[in-house]
């Protein structure tokens, strides 16, 4: 059995979702998959996670709000005040 980088679908969208691998050219076939999948989205004006009406950061206001405030949470987690 041949194991490793020899494998036909190392490099693409598949061996990130489908078989979890996180080599260096899986996972930049599906940063460029996403990246595309989101200007798509910007494009026409659809929130990524509910296909409501979005603003240009393709989120909607509810999931948009919701999402900054996780990535304030993270921020202060990280760097905590002292």
């Amino acid at each position: 059995m041949l194991t490793g980088m020899t494998e036909a679908w190392h490099g693409t969208t598949g061996g990130h979702s489908n078989h979890q691998c996180k080599c260096h050219a899986c996972r930049e076939a599906w940063n460029a998959y996403c990246r595309i999948y989101r200007q798509a989205r910007r494009a026409i004006g659809i929130c990524m996670q509910c296909a409501q009406p979005a603003t240009p950061y393709a989120r909607c206001d509810e999931h948009r709000l919701t999402h900054n405030a996780k990535m304030r949470m993270r921020a202060r987690a990280r760097h905590p005040v002292t």
